[in-house]
């Protein structure tokens, strides 16, 4: 803890000077631009967080994150950019059951220097044949759509260290619409150059995606998304199960919807979102997943210290589990904390499925740069009798109800340089439980841009 407090107190003086990362002049209209940041996370969860049903009693998990990433940026030009990142994360904990620093027995572990690897690594035309607007990416890069239900996470199984994609991005983009196609291959593990190999897994296997994603504008109160997906799946190991997720992932899935949205009064936001999933399971039968989401957000007065009220709907289907299809929901592309690092998704490893989730949330700013927002969220199991995503298979209690969410999330940005970040969420477990237990879950971050 002295030597976080050190650090702290170092950034905040480094964070004096203004402007973040550096620029070169490198001549003929070649610029060069680095940066530099550094986040800071303290973690803790009950042990009944992972098996609320009464397992895994003892003290709470606690552990630090270290996630350090440098990256380049070479403008040749105004239409031509060569993007590279490097990432490390190393975890050390102070608590758990099992002592996991230093393991080297063949298990997992984030030990420090751990994994340094290429985060982002791609080249980027702009106004392709003198296209307006008309852009290309390739190779390893970022990017989400709409509130990211259906991109959002390239790289699923190694928590909040990375989230990027391998392959083509051809959009474009005006006034009114934002097209895209995406060509994306990636694999299970990271092939790349990277320091310190550690063979860690990243996705359900190497994945083949093919997608078109089209934004476009009507109005402020109109505008839509539509959307259709293609990912075949090939499982390196089908008979080992990672996670939440099943043994066997060698999926074949189509994904199509949409997802109206805008601001048709100046107090009222709203999303409205579907998708279906269909194709082949792992048993080569049928898959028919379904998804919705629906969002409205109030905008108070501004002297209501800012504040906004939310609600919100989310249901993932989940499987019959005796039926010869697949009805759940398979989140590759979205299994990640949707609405913040906290318990749940460590319960479910954010393999959303099987799940209907009613939410209301109050956000406002009581002083200038602190954010502070309340959340709380009745959760349901479709079925208390799925079998996808272990946390939610099968009811142990009878009932469907899994339980009552509340959550506190503090934001405070002090300058461009640093920030903070804190959540608190607590479970009052639900029927679905024989004997449930209440989960605790704290975050702290701190975050650092130089």
């Amino acid at each position: 803890m002295k030597h976080c407090l050190s650090l702290l107190l170092l950034l905040m003086a480094v964070g004096a000077f203004a402007g973040t990362g550096w620029d070169f002049e490198l001549g003929d209209g070649v610029k060069l631009h680095l940066g530099l940041d550094e986040r800071i996370r303290y973690e803790s969860y009950s042990r009944s967080t992972l098996n609320v049903d009464g397992g895994m009693k003892g003290p709470a998990v606690q552990y630090y994150r270290f996630r350090t990433r440098v990256w380049g940026k070479l403008d040749f030009g105004d239409d031509l950019t060569l993007n590279l990142r490097l990432v490390n994360r190393s975890q050390w904990f102070t608590s758990h059951r099992t002592n996991p620093n230093n393991l080297h027995r063949g298990g997992s572990t984030w030990d420090f220097p751990d994994e340094t690897v290429l985060d982002l690594a791609n080249i980027e035309w702009k106004n392709i044949a003198g296209v307006e607007g008309l852009t290309a990416t390739l190779g390893r890069q970022g990017f989400s759509f709409g509130n990211g239900m259906i991109f959002s996470e390239g790289t699923p199984h190694d928590q909040a260290r990375t989230s990027y994609w391998d392959g083509l991005r051809l959009r474009y983009k005006d006034e009114t619409d934002d097209a895209n196609l995406l060509l994306l291959y990636n694999t299970w593990k990271d092939h790349w150059p990277r320091i310190n190999d550690r063979n860690r897994r990243l996705r359900a296997g190497d994945i083949f995606t093919a997608a078109t994603y089209w934004t476009h504008k009507v109005n402020e109160a109109f505008q839509f998304d539509l959307y259709y997906v293609f990912d075949d799946v090939d499982d390196d190991f089908p008979d080992s199960a990672e996670a939440c997720y099943s043994a066997d992932m060698n999926y074949s899935l189509h994904t199509a919807g949409g997802r109206l949205f805008g601001k048709p009064m100046s107090f009222l936001e709203y999303s409205l979102e579907g998708a279906m999933q269909f194709g082949r399971n792992p048993q080569g039968r049928a898959n028919q997943g379904k998804m919705a989401d629906a969002r409205v957000r109030f905008l108070l007065p501004e002297e209501w210290l800012k504040s906004s009220v939310g609600l919100a709907f989310t249901h993932f289907s989940g499987d019959h589990g005796n039926t010869g299809k697949n009805e759940g929901w398979v989140p590759l592309w979205s299994a990640c904390p949707l609405w913040g690092e906290n318990l749940f998704p460590v319960m479910l490893n954010s393999y959303w499925s099987n799940l209907n989730m009613y939410q209301a949330d109050l956000s406002f700013s009581p002083v200038a740069k602190l954010e502070v927002k309340l959340r709380t969220a009745a959760v349901y199991a479709v079925h208390d009798n799925a079998i996808d995503g272990p946390a939610l298979k099968g009811s142990t209690g009878g009932g469907s109800y899994v339980g009552w969410l509340n959550s506190l999330f503090v934001g405070y940005r002090l300058n461009e340089h640093l920030s903070f970040w804190g959540e608190y969420t607590c479970l009052k477990a639900g029927n679905y439980y024989r004997n449930g237990r209440n989960p605790h879950w704290i975050q702290l971050q701190m975050m650092y841009n130089f």
